[in-house]
């Protein structure tokens, strides 16, 4: 039953005027009749919907694009099994309202769910947004890999092209172009650096552009005048701090550590000394390895910061706001060497003799650690039934 527009009421109304009290009588009547039916109709589904679902009921996801119509609002809760009575959950949402208020995005709602609360979902926006959580130290690539993983988007809902469409957004140089980053022409990924870790609302309808975009905006918004000011006062440009800030988030496994690691490698770059930091020979490797090897350090990498001097040509990761802090903020101190100890803090030393002491106490507590390590697990092992 479609919905009598009031001009055709009124127009009818006009038409029967002319005719006896008897005939127009019957002609209202006729008129009248429908329109009681109709919101008896409504008036009954609004009691019943009024009820709610059951507190069992399942749920379900319902995709609004962006510009939809409110029929075909109306149809795709229907179709889901929200609403019962496509019509008539629309003239009740137009009588709400909700006719040009319509918000997209992808909405959770329970099976034959309240009709109140799926209007005021629609025009509030309450959408189910996914919670995208980027830890801190991952690279571009990682970042990408875990788009992939974890994200659900209307346009992209196959893995491998969630991650490619991620890496070529990374890879565009007009991206970079729009947030003011510039970078040296031999770095491994321009964005290294660049998509700060954060937890981010992604809404269903966004792309992974628009997810690197976000980050971008993100990272710019921290990056202030007060932060390029310390900077500048180091000596750095923006892509440097940021890859000092990018070893210091590798290399620190404490977060009270930070300042004390960058203060040592603010020591050796002012006094021209090779950096010889781990994580920059293994990402110069392209994938990680527990241990950095002999022969790992003796491959000619730009990245390799036992074989050149100063810092690599760019980030090697995406560092959080505290290694950024840390890396503009050094702690001032005359430690030049610092070896990891098992437990993840580090020794620090001010001459090369001190240094090799701390790697072999290093050497003595690891292998202890990992005796222990394989008694516990031969024990365990043991007392397996």
């Amino acid at each position: 039953m479609e919905v009598m527009e009031l001009r055709e009421v009124t127009g009818a109304i006009a038409m029967g005027e002319g005719e006896g009290a008897k005939g127009g009588r019957r002609t209202l009547h006729h008129l009248y009749r429908p329109l009681f039916l109709l919101f008896a109709s409504l008036l009954l589904c609004v009691q019943t919907s009024c009820a709610g679902p059951d507190p069992e009921a399942p749920r379900t996801h319902v995709y609004i694009p962006r510009g939809a119509s409110l029929a075909s609002v109306a149809d795709t809760l229907e179709a889901h099994g929200v609403i019962e009575g496509a019509w008539q959950w629309r003239l009740y949402a137009r009588l709400r309202g909700l006719a040009k208020s319509v918000r997209p995005g992808l909405y959770e709602f329970a099976l034959n769910e309240r009709w109140s609360v799926i209007v005021n979902a629609l025009r509030t926006g309450r959408t189910d947004d996914f919670m995208f959580t980027v830890p801190e130290g991952l690279t571009v690539v990682e970042i990408a890999e875990l788009a992939a993983e974890r994200l659900r988007l209307a346009r992209d809902s196959v893995r491998s092209a969630i991650r490619d469409s991620f890496l070529a957004a990374a890879r565009d140089p007009a991206l970079r172009a729009e947030f003011g980053i510039v970078v040296p022409p031999n770095v491994s990924e321009p964005l290294e650096g660049y998509l700060l870790p954060e937890t981010y609302r992604v809404a269903y309808d966004m792309t992974p552009r628009d997810v690197v975009r976000l980050m971008l905006r993100q990272f710019t918004s921290v990056w202030d005048s007060s932060l390029r000011a310390k900077a500048e006062a180091l000596g750095f440009t923006m892509h440097e701090a940021m890859t000092l800030a990018s070893i210091v988030e590798a290399e620190a496994r404490v977060r009270s550590e930070q300042r004390k690691i960058a203060g040592v490698y603010v020591n050796r770059l002012r006094r021209r000394m090779l950096l010889q930091a781990d994580p920059t020979v293994i990402y110069s490797l392209g994938t990680r390895v527990r241990r950095v090897l002999y022969r790992h350090l003796r491959e000619r990498n730009p990245y390799n910061t036992y074989m050149f001097r100063g810092l690599p040509p760019g980030p090697i990761n995406n560092p959080g706001r505290d290694a950024i802090l840390a890396a503009l903020d050094p702690e001032p101190h005359g430690f030049y060497f610092f070896v990891a100890r098992p437990d993840g803090r580090h020794m620090f030393s001010q001459t090369p003799g001190q240094h090799a002491d701390s790697v072999r106490v290093a050497r003595v507590l690891r292998d202890s650690a990992e005796r222990a390590q394989a008694e516990s697990l031969r024990v365990r092992a043991l007392e397996a039934p």
